[in-house]
């Protein structure tokens, strides 16, 4: 409760209102523009090719452009923005530009609930792993303002962050049940979070490394995992994925795309001196 009223009145206190009432212009910025840009161009454009957005959110592709930002995150946005839309079509008279103030409004209550519904799916994990109730809810708060997950949430609210800090936290919450009680049904929810989890962030896939983690104090299950289970979980998987492969098969007409092919870690020229001590952005 504590950290949902810190982050609820940041929200409306910096993201919302700010010093002059118009803080809610740059709910959505930086790569949360890109992310926005799939949902900008069904709904305000009406064509998924479009390319009126920032040349910067953009990467070739195919035979055209491909948004570079993973659909994920739009994915979770879409209930809120769709809403939003529906109340501009209705009741709206301002600019239909997909930035007005509701849209804004969509993305900061999206952020918000995702960190809410982290920190159900953590403080399940963590009493199901035996641990007690006030150390469950010191850590809850620890999590949230001892990390980056407040800013992300209040500052960044348009950003993949606190979206994918509740689908991993779903995701191993869900993993543990699938592994202590079965059932294809959970089955099928691991594996459609585990691909929620890849295409909001790939990187985290690397949460597979821990996985066992998830099964701490879980007596062995008497249950065996079935075929009709695993394939239940990769029907889920797979669909999923198939959402971002469908969505730059409709932007550029290819199903697998490199949307950062000319950005990343040069092997050749780490820079490790830069990376830590630059002026502009070193982390020390």
């Amino acid at each position: 409760v504590l950290v949902m009223v810190i982050a609820i009145g940041g929200s409306l206190r910096y993201r919302l209102l700010g010093d002059h009432g118009q803080a809610w212009k740059y709910a959505i910025n930086n790569d949360g523009k890109g992310y926005y840009e799939h949902l900008r161009v069904l709904l305000v454009d009406g064509d998924f090719r479009s390319e009126h957005g920032e040349s910067w959110m953009f990467a070739p592709a195919g035979d055209g452009k491909a948004i570079k930002f993973f659909v994920g995150t739009a994915l979770i946005q879409a209930p809120y923005v769709l809403a939003a839309h529906a109340y501009t079509l209705l009741f709206s008279n301002g600019p239909q530009d997909g930035y007005s103030l509701q849209y804004h409004l969509a993305i900061v209550l999206s952020a918000l609930v995702s960190l809410l519904l982290g920190l159900w799916f953590t403080r399940g994990l963590l009493l199901g792993m035996g641990v007690g109730e006030f150390a469950t809810a010191f850590m809850l708060v620890a999590i949230t303002l001892g990390t980056g997950l407040l800013v992300q949430t209040v500052v960044h609210p348009g950003m993949s962050h606190v979206h994918s800090f509740a689908a991993v936290a779903g995701f191993l919450l869900a993993a543990r049940r699938a592994w202590s009680l079965g059932g294809a049904w959970r089955w099928m929810l691991v594996g459609g979070l585990l691909g929620l989890v890849i295409i909001l962030r790939p990187v985290d896939m690397l949460l597979l490394l821990g996985l066992p983690l998830a099964t701490i104090g879980i007596a062995p299950p008497v249950h065996r995992t079935r075929w009709n289970d695993l394939a239940c979980f990769a029907i889920a998987f797979g669909a999923v994925l198939l959402v971002q492969g469908a969505a730059w098969y409709v932007q550029c007409g290819e199903w697998i795309v490199r949307p950062y092919s000319n950005e990343g870690f040069h092997w050749d020229r780490p820079a490790f001196l830069q990376h830590l001590f630059s002026a502009r952005n070193g982390l020390l």
